[in-house]
């Protein structure tokens, strides 16, 4: 009973301390300030998200030209912001897309990372292919050359609708910037829980880090019903809502 009352106070904030009864024979006021909340998950914050964006990214598929791809290639969606860039502490982060569901179709992909110079031209630092499954595909390439800090790169990533044809696809772009993490942010990481990280990554407006570590612990653990509800929250927040109840997968 306490537990339940303590649920409804936390949820929807109408019980007060004088209706929780430890014992029905003593009834007890509780201090105000003494109810601890249910462990509960981190509740993300993502208006700290950079205010650039970049323009010509896509976090939603679009073909490489006008009507090659059937409509459901086009459900290929980057989990990036909506202002198709993001920023990492990482030096060689992971990054999330989503698979269609094409029946009876295998899906072959490539992903390529770009990094863009000084006069705007791009300089490939990474290409691969891959054989894809339907679901939310975790990508973790092992880069020669690590991302630096202060540099920007663009993400390219598609999947070919049309195997006769290297020219027919569909394609997501968006940015990403390598930034350097705070030294007090840091020191404090290593001691961290997985709640109190996840907010640091919110308050930074590190969107990588924070949809890879949670993302990774959900692959871990794909029944805890705490991490399931957290990656819920992102995706709502991020307008992903499309994206929801799909498997996570890696490569």
């Amino acid at each position: 009973m306490l537990s339940y009352l303590l649920f409804l106070s936390t949820t929807f904030g109408f019980v007060t301390p004088e209706m929780i009864v430890t014992n029905p024979d003593k009834t007890q006021k509780a201090e105000i300030g003494k109810i601890q909340p249910p462990p509960m998950i981190a509740i993300l914050n993502l208006n700290n998200l950079p205010d650039r964006g970049y323009p010509s990214g896509r976090r939603r598929g679009a073909a490489s030209r006008d009507q090659v791809c059937p409509a459901e290639y086009l459900d290929l969606t980057a989990l990036v912001p909506e202002s198709n860039f993001g920023l990492t502490w990482s030096s060689n982060p992971s990054f999330w897309y989503y698979i269609p569901d094409i029946e009876n179709t295998t899906i072959s992909g490539e992903f390529t990372i770009s990094e863009v110079l000084e006069d705007n031209a791009e300089k490939n630092i990474y290409r691969n292919s891959f054989q894809l499954q339907e679901g939310i595909l975790k990508i973790s390439p092992s880069l020669d050359q690590k991302l630096e800090d202060g540099k920007t790169y663009t993400l390219f990533f598609k999947i070919h609708c049309n195997l006769r044809s290297s020219e027919d696809y569909s394609y997501v772009r968006s940015q990403i910037q390598k930034n350097s993490m705070p030294a007090n942010v840091e020191t404090g990481m290593v001691a961290s829980s997985l709640s109190e990280r996840l907010q640091l990554y919110a308050e930074y407006g590190i969107w990588y880090d924070l949809v890879s570590e949670l993302g990774q612990k959900l692959l871990e653990d794909p029944n805890n019903a705490e991490l399931q509800e957290m990656w819920d929250e992102l995706l709502e927040k991020a307008d992903l809502e499309n994206l929801l109840g799909h498997d996570l997968r890696e490569l």
